[in-house]
């Protein structure tokens, strides 16, 4: 059975992740400002909950943002479905791997000098 209400709560979802993602918040610590839990964080980003207006005013107060601001479709360029968010931290985790791969004795670019 189709579910019409998946589409909307998949955008205000994806709307909360991009906004989260923009102000380098993690979803613990959004649930904590919201007044909510990490894991019902992410149950609203991935659009699996149906969630109430009081959770979303709380969410987009913790935002900083208007609640109509969740509804909005997205500004700007599209990204396409291959691109992907990398959080400063798994970057930084990323890094380390490709110096810890390149192993000792290789040359390290001038950026990390």
């Amino acid at each position: 059975m189709r579910d019409p209400g998946h589409a909307i709560r998949t955008r205000v979802g994806k709307a909360i992740r991009r906004l989260r993602l923009q102000r380098r918040v993690s979803q613990e610590r959004l649930a904590e400002l919201a007044g909510t839990s990490g894991k019902h964080v992410g149950e609203i980003e991935r659009g699996q909950v149906n969630v109430t207006l009081d959770i979303l005013a709380d969410v987009a107060g913790a935002l900083s943002i208007d609640v109509a601001e969740l509804f909005a479709p997205a500004r700007g360029r599209q990204r396409s479905e291959s691109t992907r968010l990398i959080a400063l931290d798994d970057l930084d985790q990323i890094a380390a791997i490709v110096e810890r791969a390149k192993g000792p004795g290789t040359l390290r670019s001038s950026r990390a000098r």
